[in-house]
């Protein structure tokens, strides 16, 4: 699969794993395109892993300067960020540790400290928990108590007090620029969302992040909703490298600990099963992950050319096409649509529509940031005209 790459794109699947006896320093080159290389490591999400491994180059005079200066800034600039957000999620988990409040945490900060072994090899973009149902709102007020703001209003004070089963999650909250999502269900859009959720707390794992006691999903349901949360992204053309590389290093670590059967099984039961396939095939085809034969038979990963001719046009696209923002506005309105086909009740799903084509005017002043009534109703026909 790899000679319908280019050297660069060879380069960056290589040099973004955690692994150094996997990086093939061979593909080091004087005529490299750097510029290329330097702009798709920063869209992938792979610049601390890029850097760390070239950090183990013995001949580094043949990568330029500046592309080795960049790195290095761009690597440490990473690791303050994530150490701000780890001391952050500890305030966090104390505050609502004190109230009797269990937390899951989800993604960046589990991953760079418990998956990567190092915090400053994964880029964290905010910090992600699972909260139980009851208690979402509890917790909400505590942590707008202690210095979190929210970082906008839903559309209405209806999707307010409903925001959790419509997005299984509250609106965003921040303090000081870091984002808190709270999130109260997993698999948004699946109707087996609460089913998953409820197995998740059922069997998550006890373990330490940084000198912090924490909750963790058990790997083979990690593997399902880490899987499930990539696709999300492909549907809306969002991709990057390091989703891939993510699972890709849980499947290293826990090989000989994951029950296959069982994420089989779960795979399918919770029809995620085309995505779980599409996943194994790439990080099986391109990232050189043991996934055992019966798995890989399982999945029909034999006959997936549209997900691998997907995948190359996605990491080769350094821009974003017409056409892909044509597809990605198409996902978009299949999206909502899958939304309000979830919402349970006819008049819950006119109170939806109804918010979301006509706004709060405290929505619209925030959106539009204006105060102005008449600039308001301007922008009431303006969003219409927009929707997609």
């Amino acid at each position: 699969m790899l000679n319908k790459l280019s050297q660069e794109d060879k380069f960056l699947i290589s040099f973004s794993g955690i692994n150094i006896k996997e990086v093939d320093f061979d593909l080091i080159k004087p005529n490299l395109d750097w510029d290329y290389i330097l702009t798709n490591a920063y869209r992938n999400g792979i610049i601390p892993t890029l850097f760390n491994n070239i950090s183990n180059f013995d001949n580094k005079e043949v990568i330029p300067v500046h592309v080795v200066s960049k790195l290095k800034n761009s690597y440490y600039a990473n690791l303050k960020n994530n150490i701000k957000l780890i001391h952050e999620f500890k305030f966090v988990a104390d505050v609502l540790k004190k109230e009797n409040i269990d937390i899951i945490l989800l993604k960046g900060i589990y991953l760079s400290s418990l998956v990567y072994k190092n915090i400053a090899l994964r880029q964290i973009g905010d910090i992600d928990i699972l909260l139980k149902e009851n208690q979402i709102f509890t917790a909400r007020k505590i942590l707008l108590d202690s210095g979190y703001q929210e970082v906008g209003i839903p559309y209405t004070k209806w999707m307010l007090r409903n925001s959790d089963k419509i997005w299984r999650h509250i609106p965003e909250l921040i303090k000081d620029d870091i984002v808190l999502d709270i999130h109260s269900h997993l698999l948004h859009n699946n109707p087996l969302t609460k089913e998953f959720t409820d197995l998740v707390w059922k069997t998550s794992l006890e373990n330490t992040v940084e000198h912090q006691k924490v909750l963790t999903l058990n790997p083979e349901l990690d593997i399902l909703y880490l899987s499930y949360h990539l696709g999300s992204h492909l549907e809306m053309n969002q991709f990057q490298l390091r989703t891939y590389q993510d699972i890709a290093e849980i499947v290293r670590l826990y090989n000989k600990k994951i029950n296959w059967d069982e994420l089989i099984n779960r795979a399918f039961y919770f029809k995620l099963n085309q995505i779980v396939g599409h996943v194994f095939y790439i990080i099986n085809a391109y990232m050189n992950v043991s996934i055992p034969e019966h798995v890989l038979r399982r999945f029909n990963t034999g006959s997936q050319s549209k997900y691998n001719n997907s995948f190359i046009t996605l990491l080769t696209c350094t821009d974003n096409p017409n056409n892909l923002q044509q597809i990605s506005s198409f996902n978009k309105i299949r999206r909502k649509m899958k939304t309000i086909s979830n919402i349970k009740g006819f008049s819950n799903k006119l109170h939806y529509i109804r918010g979301y084509l006509f706004p709060s005017i405290e929505y619209m002043s925030l959106y539009y940031n204006t105060t102005n009534r008449l600039k308001i109703f301007m922008y009431y026909f303006l969003r219409l005209l927009r929707l997609k």
